[in-house]
């Protein structure tokens, strides 16, 4: 069974309100099916390494067992629910868990507004917070140990940070000439504005150009002034319309006023380490900039953990080697630890309001990136854990991506039926609540009937939805009320 930091209680929970479902739930189980296992990489799992303890069903007849997260494989998790129905406490439970894990992965949450670094106060220090009553009603244990968790900021931004807190900055040439027309809200191809600045960033990065008598060389390390330098000197800028150039020096000397950019740029190494829970706040930052931060640092950890990838298959084939002396297989291996060093773990990005960062409308530069990201990141080993207020919001070329959904409540017709139009297991065909059979309009209902804290999980190993409910959180919450 997996090792876990804290001690879980196995007793029967008598949840106010639970369900009655008529049809036999069929889920991948260990420890002689006491455990759920969501995620599971097999039928059958009796040891599993590493798993998050989650939730418990609420369902009769099953609120004794507990619901457990697979950690082994790599996973795109999507949370949905209306404002205040759970989900940045779910996002929470799922930090908390996978900084635990023995599996020691990176995460990483976008934090949207400015709620997680709560994670850094373990809830035993409040003693008289619901939290901890909880935790007790729960039969899980005092809590005490302090998470590896670090809060970074973009530098620029206005409000208070600890001095205790990482500033970032931004490095001009770490961006292509589609997310400079990103940040400014335009595209490289119907855009005069998007196809300038594109245009500004191949000459001054890749191509150089030809001022007067003198030729400018291309430099990869490019800065602000470097862009506003070719603006004014390049012969080949005057064919596009006054306007439109003095549109984009508008816009480079406001962004480079801000101050987000310097020569040093994010070192992605420190912010995706193994073990570490890094909390990027960015609450207080302009969506497009916001967006900008996000689609530069998902494409770093894609690159970075390519390379990690690559070079553990190769260590595994290398221990596998037969026929070559122990010396020179020790020394071969020595030498992929080392170039394995320059690439990225395992990981896990957390995001909250994901459709302010993959909106099914509009141009942000966080967009293609995390689609990117959604899509191929499996296949590397990174998974992503994606809340959203608007499932109908999300870009559609990513929503049917779940290995696993956590449906809090919602109430509005569209998102429940997107919510649906996702399921990767059946629905229910009726159930039964504090008494109440329904059997029509099944799902539709059964999701407004929701509780705060209450989720519908749907895993494509499990032969039908259920109900449970979240975890307590072992640390403080920063979202809202408690429930």
């Amino acid at each position: 069974m997996t090792k876990m930091a804290f001690q879980i209680s196995y007793k029967a929970i008598r949840f106010k309100p639970g369900y009655e479902v008529k049809e036999d739930i069929v889920i991948p189980t260990f420890n002689r099916g006491k455990d759920w296992l969501l995620g599971a990489l097999e039928e059958e799992q009796e040891v599993v390494r590493g798993a998050i303890f989650v939730a418990k069903p609420v369902e009769f007849g099953n609120m004794d067992k507990n619901v457990w997260l697979d950690t082994q494989g790599a996973h795109v998790l999507y949370i949905m629910g209306k404002r205040r129905s759970g989900k940045s406490y779910t996002l929470g439970v799922l930090a908390e868990g996978l900084a635990l894990s023995e599996r020691k992965q990176a995460i990483l949450i976008f934090d949207t507004m400015n709620v997680f670094w709560t994670l850094e106060h373990p809830v035993d220090s409040f003693k008289d917070v619901e939290e901890a009553r909880n935790l007790y009603e729960w039969g899980i244990e005092k809590f005490k140990e302090k998470l590896n968790v670090k809060c970074y900021y973009i530098r620029g931004v206005e409000g208070y940070y600890p001095p205790q807190y990482y500033r970032l900055t931004l490095k001009a040439s770490e961006l292509e000439g589609e997310d400079w027309a990103s940040l400014f809200g335009k595209d490289v191809f119907s855009d005069p504005i998007g196809q300038l600045l594109a245009e500004l960033v191949e000459s001054v990065s890749s191509e150089g150009y030809q001022s007067g008598k003198e030729k400018i060389p291309p430099n990869p390390e490019y800065n602000i002034d470097d862009m506003l330098f070719c603006l004014e000197k390049n012969p080949s800028i005057l064919r596009y319309e006054s306007k439109t150039i003095e549109a984009v020096r508008r816009y480079l000397k406001a962004i480079k006023r801000i101050g987000i950019f310097s020569d040093k740029g994010i070192n992605i190494h420190e912010i995706f380490a193994p073990g570490q829970v890094s909390v990027l706040l960015l609450r207080d930052l302009d969506p497009l900039i916001r967006g900008l931060v996000v689609g530069i640092i998902v494409k770093k950890i894609m690159h970075f953990r390519a390379i990690g990838s690559d070079y553990e298959k190769r260590e595994a084939l290398a221990r596998q080697m037969k026929g070559l002396p122990n010396q020179e297989r020790e020394k071969k291996l020595e030498q992929i630890k080392k170039t394995l060093g320059k690439g990225l773990p395992r990981g896990w990005i957390l995001i909250d309001e994901a459709q302010n960062y993959i909106p099914n409308v509009g141009i942000i530069a966080s967009k293609n990136p995390l689609i990117k990201y959604i899509n191929e990141g499996r296949n590397i080993g990174l998974s992503i854990a994606a809340a959203t207020q608007r499932p109908s919001g999300l870009d559609s070329s990513i929503v049917r991506n779940a290995s696993v959904l956590a449906i809090h409540s919602m109430s509005m017709g569209e998102d429940i039926v997107e919510a649906k139009n996702m399921l990767n297991s059946y629905p229910i065909e009726e159930f039964d609540c504090d008494g109440k059979k329904v059997d029509k309009q099944v799902f539709d209902r059964l999701i407004r009937s929701l509780k705060k804290g209450y989720a519908v999980f749907s895993d494509e190993m499990a032969n039908r939805i259920f109900v449970a409910k979240i975890r307590p959180r072992l640390t403080m919450h920063g979202g809202g009320e408690v429930w």
